[in-house]
């Protein structure tokens, strides 16, 4: 398993994108590019990435190099044995919520929109990351992230096992709390894999919420004993 840093992460912003997405309203455009340009100042976007292989799936459960093993239908339904994997922690660090939090005194629309800004810093921060992991793994990936969509198909228990594999409490500064939050609260974990079909947990979510990006098909039901193969078994 080979551990690795990145802190150089580039933000391909754009206003209308951040505005549309986050749907902002009551606030003008100057002031909202500004305090969009005030979070990139404030964000310290770092990654700790850990490239290890699937070494074997029995049942729900996932084992991958270093013992580690995780437990999730979607895991064990979409990855097969030998494969290349990448867990993952983003985070922006501390900096940017605090400012928040100190805005919120002066004006909460104004704090509002800072925490958007960083939710939408930390999905282009993802996006970088992914980006650079497509490349070295040679394929488009799915993210597999604890406790998305419903929750059902990886569980957000399953972050205790991505922090005991990627310690990222001493490689950039995000720890967890006993609920299964990242602290700093702009901060996102997961799995990185090429996988044949892309995996999108909103797919199987009936929830409405602003970070949608496919359409809900309904209840994921896997694969079948027709067609697992021999790697699944």
């Amino acid at each position: 398993m080979q551990l690795e840093v990145i802190r150089d992460i580039s933000f391909n912003t754009n206003l209308k994108e951040f505005i549309d997405l986050k749907k902002i309203r009551g606030v003008s455009e100057n002031e909202v590019e500004r305090i969009l340009e005030l979070g990139l100042s404030l964000a310290k976007s770092r990654a700790l990435l850990a490239f290890a292989r699937v070494e074997k799936i029995d049942g729900i459960c996932v084992q991958v190099e270093g013992g580690h093993v995780f437990e999730g239908k979607i895991l064990s339904d979409k990855l097969h044995v030998g494969q290349p994997i990448v867990v993952y922690v983003i985070t922006l660090g501390e900096d940017l919520e605090r400012k928040a939090s100190e805005l919120a005194k002066e004006s909460i629309i104004k704090a509002y929109v800072l925490e958007g800004a960083g939710d939408y810093l930390l999905l282009k921060a993802r996006e970088y990351v992914r980006g650079l992991v497509e490349k070295r793994l040679g394929g488009k990936v799915s993210s597999f992230a604890p406790g998305t969509g419903k929750g059902d198909l990886f569980d957000i228990r399953q972050q205790e096992v991505i922090f005991r594999m990627l310690e990222p409490w001493k490689h950039v500064g995000v720890s967890l709390t006993s609920s299964f939050l990242m602290v700093p609260r702009k901060s996102s974990s997961g799995i990185f894999a090429v996988t044949g079909e892309e995996y999108v947990a909103c797919m199987y979510c009936p929830r409405k919420c602003e970070s949608r990006r496919k359409p809900f098909v309904g209840t994921y039901t896997g694969v079948t004993c027709d067609n697992l193969s021999t790697s699944h078994k």
